[in-house]
């Protein structure tokens, strides 16, 4: 796109902004940008894009999840207020150093996408407005102190439950949990998914994964897999030209069954979103 061309796109935008005029796929010449880009730009609606990544830095043998808390996750048995808190006290929105701000995504007791912003107190844990059926991400927001990270790990436990929803582990800033549910206003739509097996050194490390999904309140069931060694193919990427369709409500998360203990495991998927409704739908 020239200079021209791309003033003209910003006077067209401001346009349809000033004039409440719905956003419309944009075409530049005769080249149409591709439907993911639509997406992801909020220029087509009822649509959403999304990302979920997750990593095990201490996957033991047997079944366990790719997210930051390591083993099996566990969901809240109902919706529940969680309690944020670190194990560090530099992690606290009184001028600490650490971490301040933390921005929950999840989704509400009715299951429809919510977030809210929930600053820590270092060692004291601090309640969420909303009950959640499921926390999905956070993320350190806002202003951080001079260390730039979060120096504690930051947990969000269910509240009587006394399960780890989400956790951010020290120095991320963010969750890294290969594990999502569909609102139950939407269906989603798997394209893709990859894993890795990390090794630091010392004997072949070995691990299976499986893509599972869920119907809303079912079981999971093993939809794709992979196998890797760290002394032959260490990384997978699975593309899937007819999108796996996983249904309201439903959950869809990546599971390892490692060779040995202590081996480190990562995945992620993306999906597109389909709402039931005519909306702009804040996912990320």
């Amino acid at each position: 796109m020239n200079e021209t061309e791309r003033l003209l796109q910003i006077l067209i935008e401001t346009i349809h902004e000033r004039h409440d005029i719905p956003p419309r796929p944009v075409t530049y010449g005769e080249i149409e940008p591709p439907f993911e880009i639509q997406v992801a730009a909020h220029l087509i609606t009822g649509w959403a894009i999304h990302q979920q990544s997750g990593r095990n830095t201490d996957a033991d043998a047997g079944a366990e999840d790719v997210w930051d808390g390591g083993g099996l996750w566990v969901a809240p048995t109902a919706p529940r207020v969680h309690n944020l808190v670190s194990d560090d006290a530099k992690d606290t929105a009184s001028d600490g150093v650490g971490a301040r701000l933390v921005r929950l995504r999840g989704l509400d007791r009715k299951f429809i996408l919510t977030n809210e912003t929930v600053p820590l107190a270092g060692l004291t844990p601090v309640a969420t407005r909303q009950e959640y059926c499921m926390i999905y991400s956070m993320e350190v927001v806002g202003k951080v102190g001079s260390e730039l990270n979060n120096a504690g790990t930051i947990t969000a436990t269910a509240v009587t439950d006394g399960t780890i929803t989400a956790q951010i582990n020290p120095g991320n800033n963010d969750t890294l949990m290969a594990i999502f549910q569909v609102p139950l206003n939407a269906d989603a739509y798997v394209t893709k998914w990859d894993t890795a097996l990390l090794k630091a050194g010392g004997a072949t490390k070995r691990a299976d994964f499986q893509l599972l999904t869920s119907e809303f309140g079912g079981g999971f069931a093993v939809r794709d897999t992979a196998s890797l060694s760290s002394d032959g193919t260490s990384a997978d990427h699975h593309h899937h030209d007819v999108a796996m369709r996983v249904h309201p409500g439903g959950f869809i998360k990546i599971s390892s069954i490692a060779s040995a203990v202590d081996q480190d495991v990562s995945g992620g998927f993306d999906l597109f979103l389909e709402f039931h409704d005519e909306e702009d739908h804040d996912v990320d």
